[in-house]
C-alpha cells in the first residue's frame, strides 16, 4: 500500500513539471523522427578506422582525461582545508 502512495505522490507532483514542459514522448515514434534516428545511427557504420581520426580521437580523450585529472586535484585542494577547517 505504501509503495503505490508514493508512486501516485510522485506522479502527481511530477505531473505539472511534464505539462509545463510539454512533454511529449510520442513525437519520438513519428515518421520523420524515426527517419531522422535511424540516419544518425547508420552514420556510425562502418566505423572509422583511418590513422588521422584515431589519432585525434586519442588526443582528445587524452584532453579529456588531463582536465578531468586538474579538477580533481583542484577540489581535492579546496576540499582538504576546508574540512579539517569545519
Amino acid at each position: 500500500m505504501g509503495r503505490l502512495f508514493w508512486a501516485c505522490a510522485g506522479f502527481v507532483l511530477v505531473m505539472p513539471a511534464l505539462i509545463a514542459t510539454e512533454f511529449k514522448p510520442w513525437i519520438l515514434f513519428e515518421p520523420d523522427s524515426l527517419r531522422i534516428s535511424a540516419q544518425f545511427v547508420a552514420d556510425f557504420f562502418p566505423p572509422k578506422v583511418e590513422p588521422a581520426f584515431l589519432a585525434m580521437i586519442a588526443r582528445e580523450t587524452w584532453r579529456t582525461v588531463a582536465i578531468a585529472t586538474a579538477g580533481l586535484a583542484l577540489g581535492m585542494l579546496i576540499a582538504i582545508p576546508l574540512t579539517i577547517v569545519s
